[in-house]
């Protein structure tokens, strides 16, 4: 308890995603219309000061049957069979993160070009307000975050494209793509 810090084994298993509509609804108007989300994994904290970052994760997540809907058009925004996420380090203050694959199995999303010429993923953003402009903002660092992914993976992906502000207006659509991109790193 002095200093305080935990080691906390975490396992979720099939947790229903549409359970965080009513905090989703608050920020974008978008519907979660299924997903199940799954999480094994290490969780470690450690009060500030010592030698070792505050908080660490180490372990893998998925989500799995996604779909998302918008709330403006109600077209699907993204959906997906299973995205897994594997291998995740991740630690804050400092902030570092390392994650061995990320792979998409079955995405699938629309890209359309409004008749005002707006992308349609930007319909589900809340309006602007009168926003104060900062009068002291913080000075720039312009560092990169530390992050590397061993590979980017994606299977039977397809994109819906249409653009409606032209006319006559135009469709495409790509289906059944998958590759891969190996070794990102924020590291120069």
């Amino acid at each position: 308890l002095s200093p305080p810090s935990a080691d906390v084994l975490i396992g979720v298993t099939n947790l229903d995603l549409r359970m965080v509509q009513s905090y989703l609804e608050q920020q974008v108007k978008m519907a979660v219309a299924r997903g199940a989300l799954n999480v094994n994994g290490r969780a470690h904290y450690a009060a500030a000061g010592s030698d070792v970052p505050l908080i660490n994760f180490a372990g893998d997540v998925s989500v799995r049957n996604f779909d998302v809907t918008d709330e403006v058009l109600f077209n699907d925004m993204a959906k997906w069979d299973a995205l897994e996420v594997t291998g995740i380090q991740a630690d804050m203050q400092p902030f570092k993160l390392k994650i061995d694959r990320i792979k998409v199995s079955g995405p699938s999303t629309s890209v359309i070009i409004l008749p005002d010429h707006r992308f349609n993923f930007l319909t589900i953003l809340p309006d602007k307000k009168g926003v104060p402009a900062e009068t002291n903002p913080p000075p720039s660092t312009n560092t990169l975050p530390n992050l590397t992914l061993g590979e980017f993976a994606f299977d039977n992906a397809s994109l819906h494209f249409a653009d409606r502000s032209i006319e006559p207006n135009c469709t495409f659509d790509i289906q059944e793509s998958s590759g891969s991109i190996k070794d990102i790193s924020s590291s120069v």
